[in-house]
């Protein structure tokens, strides 16, 4: 007995099983850290640990001299930056810090060292962050997705046997980084 196909069984069945696969989420390379800028006063930073292995956050270094907009930290009166500035301040989040980072006024770096950042966690911290364009799109004190596209953030991350990896990510111009191993294409 020959088995007969009806004319589109083929076509059906592959679109069918293209759509499952489609329906199915990406996965990242490796560990995942996400970070999200919101442009508040003061503004926002949220970051979480997505990796689905057991990967903690040790270490991130924000460098907003690449950033697009030639963004500073502005956090006294009277300095390098524009109208309400704002030190750095932890306001949520499950993660830890080793150490309140020390951002002073104008820097454009800002190395933040973890104690405990596993996967699932995460922590928000506020401080204020000016542009240093002329022609600025809404002023130097308020910054938007583009003006922060560029900034670099580079992390390192620990497996559960204590080797480390590298992971960088670059905001786009949504605000948003997602750092992933420097091994991944």
């Amino acid at each position: 007995m020959r088995a007969v196909l009806r004319p589109g069984f083929l076509a059906s069945f592959v679109a069918g099983w293209m759509l499952v696969i489609t329906a199915l989420p990406a996965r990242a390379c490796g560990p995942v850290v996400e970070i999200d800028f919101y442009e508040s006063s003061p503004d926002i930073m949220s970051i979480h640990n997505r990796s689905e292995e057991a990967w903690s956050l040790v270490s991130l270094t924000f460098n907003l001299g690449t950033s697009a907009g030639s963004l500073i930290f502005d956090t006294v009166f009277g300095g390098a930056g524009e109208n309400i500035p704002s030190d750095f301040d932890i306001i949520g989040g499950t993660a830890r810090l080793a150490a309140t980072p020390k951002v002073s006024d104008g820097d454009v770096v800002l190395l933040m060292l973890f104690a405990s950042f596993g996967p699932g966690q995460n922590l928000e911290f506020t401080v204020d962050l000016d542009d240093r364009l002329v022609d600025s799109v809404l002023g130097q004190a308020i910054v938007v997705g583009s003006e922060i596209a560029g900034a670099r953030v580079d992390g390192i991350l620990r497996d559960p046997k204590g080797n480390d990896m590298p992971v960088r990510g670059i905001f786009n111009d949504k605000a948003q980084a997602q750092l992933t191993s420097l091994s991944c294409v």
